[in-house]
C-alpha cells in the first residue's frame, strides 16, 4: 500500500478535528414502499429480500447514523487506500461481515467501497457514487466509483475543506498537468496581490476576499498555495476555478493596484533597460527575474536578460564552453569523460550590473592570487617558470 508522507494528511491534524463532526446526516428511505398483498401472491424470499434493501438518498424518513469512531477511521486513511484490504479475513463475501453493521456477507449480498476497500451489505451500500480523492492525487482521475452510505457522508462533509497539501502528497502533478501548473501560478500573483491590497487599502481587499466568496482561503501566504480542497481540484480540472481567480484578479485587485500612487512606489525598475515605463510589479513574476546574489534586490525584465549575452548565456555557447563541440576539433578525443565543466560555464543564474562586476573583481583577485602564489611556489622550489 501506499503511504503518503507525514503531514500531509490534516484531517488528522488536532486543529482540524472539528472538521469530522457532521452533524447533517443525509436520509434514505426504500425506492418502493413495500405494499402487502394476498398469500397466493406474495413474493418470494429473494425478490422480498431484494426489495427491502433497494435503497436511495431522499427525504426525511429513515437515518442511518455514522458513528464518530467510524468517521475517524475514514479520516485516518484519508485520501483512501490504493488496494482491496485483503489483510482482514472477515473483508470476504463469503461468510464475512459487512464493515459498518457487521452483518454477514453473502456473494450476492456485497459491495465493495472504493474509498476504503472493505466490503458492506445492501442495506448500507447503496451503490452510492462519489469521487475518491486517491485516484486525483495518483493519475487525477476524477470518475465516480461507488461507495457506502457512511464513506459518501463522509467525504460530502469535506468536500470543501482544504485539506490536501499537493506539494507534500504527489508534486509530479505540477510537472504532469498543465492546469495545476497554471493554478500555482494564479495562486501566487493572486497572494502577492492580495499581500499588497492589505497594505494600501482595506476596502479594496475586503472586495476582493468577498468576490471568492467561501474559498477566502485562497488568499493566504506563498505557503500555503498547495492546499487544495476536493472541490478545488474539480474545478481544477474543468477550468472553474481557474476562471473565477482570473475574474477576481482583473476586476477586483488590479483595477486597484494599476490606478494607485501608492502601489506604484513598491515597482522596480529593470537594471538592464532602466525604462521607467516599464514598471517591474511583485504580482507580474513571470516576467522578470530577480538578480541571483543573496540579498540584492534588483530585477531584470525576463525579455531583457534574454537579449543580454552577458546575462543569460545560450545552451550552445554552454556547450562550447565546456568544450563538448570543439573537443574533436581541438585534438581531443571527444569523449564525455574527457571534457572538463566548470562551474564558470555552466552559469545560468541572472545577476545584476553591479553583483556581475564585482563578480568579475573577485574572480581576477581570486586568480590573481592564484598565478602571485604559483610564482613564489616555483621560485622557493627553483623550477624554471615556463
Amino acid at each position: 500500500m501506499t503511504h503518503f508522507p507525514s503531514g500531509s494528511n490534516n484531517l488528522c491534524a488536532p486543529s482540524h478535528s472539528s472538521w469530522l463532526c457532521v452533524d447533517d446526516f443525509s436520509i434514505i428511505r426504500p425506492k418502493q414502499l413495500p405494499h402487502f398483498q394476498p398469500a397466493s401472491e406474495s413474493l418470494s424470499d429473494a425478490e422480498s429480500a431484494t426489495s427491502e434493501v433497494n435503497w436511495e438518498m431522499v427525504g426525511d424518513d429513515l437515518m442511518l447514523p455514522v458513528s464518530d469512531e467510524h468517521k475517524t477511521y475514514l479520516a485516518s486513511i484519508f485520501p483512501g487506500v490504493s488496494e482491496f484490504r485483503t489483510e482482514d479475513p472477515s473483508n470476504t463475501a463469503f461468510g464475512g461481515s459487512c464493515a459498518f453493521c457487521s452483518k454477514r456477507l453473502s456473494p450476492d449480498d456485497t459491495a465493495l467501497d472504493f474509498y476504503d476497500g472493505r466490503l458492506y451489505c445492501s442495506t448500507c451500500h447503496q451503490n452510492q457514487q462519489a469521487i475518491i480523492p486517491r485516484r486525483i492525487l495518483d493519475s487525477w482521475d476524477f470518475s465516480k466509483k461507488p461507495v457506502s452510505f457512511a464513506t459518501k457522508t463522509f467525504l460530502d462533509s469535506i468536500v470543501h475543506y482544504p485539506i490536501i497539501n499537493l506539494a507534500r502528497v504527489n508534486p509530479v502533478l505540477y510537472a504532469a498537468i498543465e492546469e495545476l501548473a497554471s493554478m500555482r501560478r494564479l495562486r501566487r500573483k493572486l497572494a502577492l496581490l492580495w499581500a499588497q491590497l492589505t497594505r494600501c487599502c482595506s476596502q479594496a481587499a475586503q472586495t476582493l476576499a468577498t468576490s471568492l466568496g467561501t474559498r477566502t482561503y485562497l488568499l493566504s501566504n506563498l505557503t500555503d498555495i498547495d492546499l487544495f480542497s476536493i472541490s478545488d481540484l474539480v474545478a481544477v480540472q474543468t477550468g472553474e476555478l481557474a476562471e473565477h481567480i482570473r475574474a477576481a484578479i482583473n476586476c477586483f485587485a488590479l483595477s486597484h493596484v494599476n490606478s494607485c500612487s501608492a502601489c506604484l512606489l513598491e515597482t522596480s525598475v529593470c537594471d538592464i533597460c532602466d525604462d521607467p515605463s516599464r514598471p517591474i510589479w511583485p504580482h507580474a513574476f513571470v516576467a522578470f527575474r530577480r538578480c541571483a546574489t543573496p540579498g540584492c534586490v534588483r530585477a531584470m525584465h525576463f525579455d531583457c536578460l534574454i537579449q543580454s549575452r552577458n546575462e543569460r548565456t545560450s545552451v550552445a555557447e554552454i556547450f562550447r564552453s565546456i568544450n563538448f563541440f570543439d573537443s574533436r576539433a581541438s585534438g581531443g578525443s571527444g569523449n564525455y569523460g574527457d571534457t572538463e565543466i566548470t562551474p564558470d560555464g555552466l552559469e545560468l543564474l541572472p545577476f545584476c550590473g553591479a553583483c556581475r562586476r564585482n563578480r568579475k573583481v573577485a574572480l581576477l583577485h581570486q586568480s590573481g592570487m592564484s598565478s602571485m602564489s604559483l610564482t613564489t611556489e616555483n621560485s622557493v622550489s627553483g623550477r624554471p617558470i615556463s
